[in-house]
């Protein structure tokens, strides 16, 4: 099974860690299916000829489901050469530049209907750094660029693999009090001019989301192609994707650390209303995702994808108030969405490329909602080398050691 570990945004050195023992599980995964096309079995010729036969019906029955097994994998793995280009080469290098963003917006509604509104984001932190990659494995670091004090608050542990058959999404993000308010509606206009890019420690955040999907048409569409460059997309194609998300988050939220001019009713001002003035939410997220993924190639060695894979499921919620009171505990259903976009310049040697993947959560209440987005960005280019054994065989003019 052939997987692609690569776009990670890290924070701290565990990550190379983490990373290490992905690598170590895929490569057992990856060693497991080539065991099966081998038959280690043996036998003496001579002695009894009745155990001869017993032993080697047996060896012949364990040979047959080892190969029905082999085939199974190799199935699950085919893909179609007239679509996809696999990888010629064992080694990759690759500089990349990644940035990541969190936006929270909570809204909330009044007795008399009137609906207010504040939007919060983290600031754009620019990181890059080298990547050293073999076949699916991809191992680097990347240096903050301009770290703060403040960006200490926070860590991100962002990981996408992806195979030809299956992907998985994991999300592992943690904001202490780092954000800035950007957006707010229904404090009056005299109270609001003036908020904008004010940086608010009040709010922190926790989200643990992992995301697992599978791809119908895999054998002609390639996720790699797009978000991994491990394999090179030859002709437009498309492919439905289901999959299952589990997310658990967090929110604290200390209100009284807003602008004074949020919070007064001087001035037309409206004040805060009580259903926004909440103490914390935890809430847990089950749902099936269903979406469409196309690789348009609009040009010899260029690859433009997109996708969207909106995700319905059950959602648990608790609340509470500043004075640590139950001010709600719902179950209900709700809407999520995990979107995806590349452009990818791709010769096989060579490759540069753009991606970007967001994953959007949101929960509702009569009077009360919570938006989230985590948003990831990547900006790459890199060389492929020391071109596999079977293509070095066959064409030993264009594919050189090197």
């Amino acid at each position: 099974m052939r997987f692609a570990l690569i776009r990670t945004y890290e924070t701290t050195s565990a990550l190379k860690h983490l990373r290490l023992i992905f690598s170590v599980i895929l490569f057992v995964l990856c060693q497991s299916t080539s065991i099966y096309a081998q038959d280690t079995s043996s036998f003496s010729s001579e002695g009894n000829t009745e155990n001869f036969t017993q032993t080697s019906e047996k060896q012949q029955s364990n040979k047959h489901k080892r190969s029905k097994l082999y085939r199974f994998f190799q199935n699950f793995n085919a893909i179609d050469t007239t679509y996809i280009e696999p990888n010629h080469y064992n080694f990759t290098a690759m500089a990349q530049a990644s940035n990541l963003l969190n936006f929270y917006t909570i809204y909330g509604k009044n007795e008399d209907g009137k609906k207010q509104r504040i939007s919060f984001s983290t600031k754009p932190r620019l990181k890059v750094g080298p990547y050293i990659g073999w076949h699916w494995a991809f191992l680097g670091y990347q240096f903050d660029i301009g770290r703060t004090y403040t960006s200490n608050k926070s860590q991100q542990y962002n990981i996408s693999l992806y195979s030809s058959t299956i992907g998985i999404d994991y999300i592992h993000n943690t904001n202490n009090g780092d954000f800035y308010i950007n957006r707010t509606k229904g404090f009056g206009k005299e109270n609001t001019k003036n908020i904008k890019d004010v940086h608010f420690d009040g709010l922190k955040t926790y989200t643990h989301s992992l995301n697992l999907y599978y791809i119908f048409n895999h054998k002609k569409f390639s996720y790699p192609a797009a978000f991994s460059q491990t394999t090179q997309q030859k002709k437009s194609c498309g492919s439905w994707n289901m999959g299952v998300v589990v997310a658990h988050q967090k929110l604290s939220f200390d209100h009284t650390k807003l602008p004074s001019s949020l919070l007064s009713t001087e001035n037309g001002g409206t004040g805060l209303y009580d259903e926004l003035k909440f103490n914390n939410i935890n809430f847990y997220d089950y749902s099936l995702s269903f979406g469409y993924a196309y690789n348009w190639v609009f040009a010899p060695n260029w690859l433009f994808a997109a996708s969207a894979s909106p995700a319905i499921g059950y959602k648990f919620a608790k609340g509470q108030s500043i004075d640590h009171k139950e001010i709600f505990s719902s179950h209900n259903i709700n809407f999520d969405v995990i979107g995806r976009v590349g452009l990818v310049w791709n010769t096989n040697r060579f490759f540069a490329g753009f991606s970007g993947i967001i994953h959007a959560y949101t929960y509702r209440k009569s009077r009360f909602q919570l938006s989230n987005a985590i948003a990831m960005t990547n900006l790459y280019f890199g060389i492929n080398f020391m071109p596999k054994g079977h293509y070095r065989r066959t064409n030993p003019q264009k594919f050189k050691k090197w």
